[in-house]
């Protein structure tokens, strides 16, 4: 009464205050500590009584407040920077796929309960989510759970989407993971034919007049302008061509262009009589 407690220190059952105990007899009360934040707390009460030369007795209280236990959820990517919550799948060719793997860690020290990812954020195709070790579970402190996020892109451009990972972190949740990726058209070869007689690209060799007995060359030059090997089969091997016309200083047949590159080969008008021939 005359040295009160003040919180977080309290005062509960109390079966001594204003009691007349007899000799050898006793009473108690009970002192309750209840801190509602963290440090550290001292006090004291006193107690009042009829006993002379130890009256009022003072008893001392201390106690320490600590941080209630909470879980942290981290989550982390295998593509730098592991934190910032972004997976950037870059530049993948339409019809191929790529992983990535997102690790969940508690870092606090009470129980993270891991609701179901990407159920109120769902992922649509061309990305996807498979070896999701870490829906509906619960990670201990510094225990960790991994899944899996897969780009696979069916069409050309730019593609972007995000999931949600929901927990029992009151403060992170939910953490909002997002996804980017590109889809390139696949590689292709690019055949172009080209000859020396003007103009180069009409796939027309005009050898014009040539005095029988005598012989005129002209050139084919193969290039290929594509993103992908260009694989030549054999030159005039469905469709050949008779006297008097031939091939010779074939450099193109059975070969394999890889882009940019190109190579040639010889036409040659041998003609034995006279008159038109194609």
């Amino acid at each position: 009464q005359n040295n009160p407690m003040s919180a977080p220190f309290s005062i509960l059952n109390d079966y001594c205050s204003g009691q007349i105990l007899s000799p050898s007899s006793n009473c108690t009360l009970t002192v309750r500590f209840s801190p509602t934040a963290t440090g550290l707390f001292n006090d004291s009460f006193d107690i009042p009584s009829s006993d002379f030369d130890k009256g009022p007795v003072t008893v001392s209280v201390t106690g320490t407040g600590e941080a209630m236990p909470v879980p942290d959820i981290t989550v982390t990517d295998s593509v730098a920077p592991a934190g910032d919550l972004q997976i950037p799948f870059g530049d993948l060719t339409e019809g191929l796929s790529i992983d990535k793997v997102v690790m969940i860690t508690n870092n606090g020290n009470a129980d993270l309960v891991i609701g179901y990812i990407a159920q109120n954020n769902p992922l649509p195709a061309p990305f996807s989510i498979l070896n999701d070790y870490c829906s509906g579970q619960i990670l201990s402190p510094s225990s960790n759970c991994t899944l899996t996020v897969r780009f696979s892109p069916t069409a050309t451009g730019l593609f972007n989407d995000s999931f949600d990972i929901p927990s029992n972190d009151f403060d992170e949740s939910p953490v909002t993971v997002s996804v980017t990726g590109t889809g390139e058209a696949m590689p292709v070869p690019d055949i172009t034919v080209t000859d020396s007689v003007a103009p180069a690209g009409d796939l027309q060799i005009p050898f014009g007049n040539v005095t029988e007995g005598s012989s005129s060359n002209q050139t084919v030059t193969v290039t290929n302008d594509g993103n992908a090997d260009l694989v030549i089969g054999y030159i005039a091997q469905n469709n050949p061509m008779s006297a008097p016309f031939s091939i010779l200083n074939d450099y193109c047949s059975g070969q394999i262009l890889s882009p940019s590159s190109n190579c040639t080969l010889t036409v040659r008008f041998s003609p034995t009589a006279t008159g038109l021939f194609n």
